[in-house]
């Protein structure tokens, strides 16, 4: 107990230095196993509230969300955290993910919750990802897949989730909603996962169903759909069978090994320790905020990648004024962020811990997001 009072009491003191801004810890306590919670009044004036999560606890994973389970779909992170809840799965705390369409909840850059990839990554734009062992990452990324049938022969997929093309190949999952939305102008085939789903691994899936000139095939929770269109419909007719065994390979490169959780963000504001804000800014083309004082979102880990920081700063009121880029890229390296991402800001800006939201959201309640990066922990409860 007394070295465990030890580490909290240093790192919140290291919390108040290497900063031009003075800061102050408000509050400094754990909240489930490796992780800790501290809320910071620095003198700016700002109000900030940081998840500092030790990657390598064996109880600790770290999720993407999508939400409501859709690639078009808005929900509370509130929300999320909660519903994806369970006995053994407890959700200790959560931010707001990446930039969105407001209109209809698609993210603007890729995301995988749990292996499975719900949209293919936008041309360099940040990223941040986790592997099975929650080993991070952070870079711009690109995608390609193949399925390779029981006989060798194989197909590169051309997407995921989006609409199918002339001699494409889609891979669509429930993501997706309730069927594919295809036309009558090809073969799909429902496919049954028997390994774990993950990026840069092999997966291998078994064929269940078979469906040729129909289109629109249903789709189920943790079941994939491939969809082909001309010569890729005659690549699946002529090369699968049903009981089949087909191998699928999405890679995501450069990136981990077993890939399963990823969002984006926009842009990269800390690398190797420094600001990396305004190359950051020129990099991926903006964004038009950068300056602004506004409510902000960051996700980054330290030189070694064991530990992983969450950080939210209010901002349009009066105890909170807000902060630029620059200034978050601050705050997260004087945390101990030597890779760290901007993730979506304003009205979008929440922080969940242990059921609550603990920070004031500028619109006076919490929005609707489109995605989350949450915290969950496989503890066993006491009695």
């Amino acid at each position: 107990m007394k070295r465990t009072l030890l580490i909290l009491f240093v790192l919140c003191s290291v919390l108040k230095a290497q900063t031009d801004y003075r800061l102050d810890t408000l509050m400094c306590r754990y909240i489930g196993p490796g992780t800790v919670y501290t809320r910071i009044k620095a003198s700016a004036p700002w109000d900030i509230y940081v998840l500092r999560i030790d990657l390598k606890n064996p109880y600790i994973k770290v999720e993407s969300i999508k939400a409501k389970d859709r690639y078009a779909g808005r929900e509370l992170v509130s929300s999320m955290a909660a519903r994806k809840s369970t006995e053994g799965h407890f959700a200790l705390g959560a931010v707001n993910g990446d930039f969105y369409d407001m209109s209809n909840g698609k993210t603007c850059n890729i995301q995988i919750e749990n292996g499975e990839i719900i949209r293919t990554p936008a041309s360099k734009i940040s990223t941040i990802g986790f592997s099975s062992s929650n080993k991070p990452m952070l870079n711009f990324v690109s995608y390609s897949g193949n399925v390779i049938a029981s006989n060798g022969v194989s197909n590169r997929i051309s997407n995921v989730n989006e609409s199918r093309g002339t001699d494409q190949l889609i891979l669509y999952n429930s993501y997706m909603g309730d069927a594919t939305g295809t036309n009558s102008y090809g073969t799909e085939v429902l496919v049954r996962p028997v390994t774990a789903w993950g990026a840069n691994d092999t997966v291998k899936c078994v064929v269940e169903k078979i469906q040729n000139g129909a289109g629109n095939m249903q789709l189920t929770p943790s079941y994939a759909v491939l969809s082909g269109n001309g010569t890729s419909a005659s690549f699946l007719s002529n090369n699968l069978k049903l009981g089949d065994t087909v191998k699928l390979y999405q890679s995501v490169t450069p990136g981990l090994s077993k890939l399963t959780q990823m969002i984006g963000g926009y842009p990269k504001i800390v690398y190797k320790g420094l600001n990396y804000s305004q190359q950051g800014y020129f990099d991926e083309g903006g964004p038009d905020h950068y300056a602004n004082l506004d409510p902000r979102t960051g996700a980054g880990f330290s030189y070694d990648s064991t530990y992983l920081y969450l950080v939210a700063l209010d901002g349009f009121e009066n105890g909170s004024a807000g902060a630029t880029l620059n200034q978050l890229a601050d705050v997260m390296i004087s945390l101990g962020v030597c890779n760290g991402i901007n993730l979506d800001g304003g009205g979008s800006t929440t922080m969940y811990v242990r059921g609550a939201v603990v920070n004031k959201p500028s619109d006076g309640t919490e929005r609707e997001d489109a995605n989350s990066l949450a915290i969950f922990s496989s503890a066993p409860t006491k009695a």
